[in-house]
């Protein structure tokens, strides 16, 4: 490990030592290194919990004598000393990023990049320093429409939300693909999937979501049987209850549109902006260094308990209605690894 940075190292210590331990030294061992690597994670957290940290204070000695019986004397020297000292310096002081370096240093590289005149380096920072203030300032003066550095879209910025504002709940989030656009037909089982998916996530469907349910449950079916027949005929049910209520105009175009149901030609990309963040597709990812295909979901059972789920993207679908040409939602189709240990990986759904 070479040209390695002092942040680097903290996160090493902090989230990936202990993970890389793990099965190569005894329990022991390992549980001492885990309770270092707490401790920086705790001091160097941008919110710090008192209680935690007060416990902490009363711990570092047990943490430290641990230490004494695992290494040889010459690895404890004044530096790991110092550990007793550190939790009583975050409860007098705060967090300990308001005092460490990473924010001047990357403020002192900013200033060494104004330096163009090397043998006057500080009229060269002061000129550039003043051309930048100059510039900031006359900025606030121009036309809301015309692009400047202190305006500009952030790395991950999504669409103008104010072009969303008219639409039906699941259709008004904001967000745009990039990269190459493809096509492709959705039939089968992936169509009704992703149309019930879309159904069951839109706050004006619930109640007949509900009054579905709730005939179902009257007539005597269990709670597996009546998710069952949601999955397969809900959909159905649904265009039959608002096309017999549009006959009497008694039905919002919106739901008439969703009733009918999104074509079945959809687009589909890589790589997909929202909320702030990109995704893209666990294909499109394998050969880069990181990984933005990872995903989660938490759900609630019937006994009210939480439960997590986590898989990675596989396709990135948008899916338009036919009779309303601003109804179009973006899915996910995933694969989601089954939470139970040793279950593997369930089916691909959105």
């Amino acid at each position: 490990m070479k040209s390695m940075k002092s942040h680097d190292f903290h996160v090493m210590m902090q989230r990936l030592l202990p993970i890389a331990l793990k099965e190569n030294l005894p329990n022991n061992v390992w549980a001492c290194i885990c309770d270092v690597s707490q401790l920086f994670q705790l001091l160097c957290s941008p919110v710090l919990d008192i209680q935690a940290i007060q416990e902490l204070h009363r711990n570092v000695p047990t943490i430290l004598c641990n230490l004494e019986k695992i290494f040889p004397p010459s690895f404890l020297d004044g530096m790991e000393h110092l550990l007793v000292h550190l939790p009583f310096k975050a409860m007098t002081a705060g967090p300990s990023w308001y005092r460490w370096m990473y924010g001047f240093e990357r403020f002192l590289r900013e200033l060494k990049k104004k330096v163009t005149n090397k043998a006057h380096v500080g009229a060269s920072i002061c000129q550039a320093y003043l051309t930048e203030e100059v510039s900031t300032f006359s900025s606030f003066y121009f036309e809301r429409e015309i692009m400047t550095k202190r305006k500009r879209p952030v790395r991950n910025d999504n669409v103008d939300p104010a072009l969303y504002e008219q639409m039906v709940s699941i259709f008004n989030y904001p967000g745009k693909g990039y990269g190459r656009r493809t096509h492709r037909r959705v039939v089968g089982d992936e169509f009704r999937i992703a149309q019930t998916y879309i159904l069951m996530n839109c706050p004006e469907v619930i109640p007949y979501y509900n009054d579905y349910r709730e005939m179902l449950s009257l007539a005597g079916y269990s709670n597996e049987v009546i998710d069952a027949t949601i999955d397969t005929e809900f959909a159905g049910w649904f265009k039959t209850m608002i096309l017999r209520e549009a006959e009497n105009s008694l039905v919002d175009s919106f739901l008439e549109s969703l009733a009918w149901g999104p074509e079945t030609l959809v687009r589909y990309w890589s790589i997909y902006f929202v909320n702030g963040y990109k995704y893209h597709t666990c294909a499109y990812g394998d050969n880069k260094p990181t990984m933005n295909s990872g995903v989660s979901v938490s759900t609630c059972s019937y006994d009210n308990s939480e439960t997590s789920f986590f898989g990675y993207v596989d396709e990135i679908l948008k899916m338009k209605f036919t009779d309303h040409n601003k109804l179009s939602c973006v899915l996910f189709k995933c694969t989601w690894v089954d939470p139970v240990r040793g279950g593997g990986e369930k089916g691909s759904q959105t």
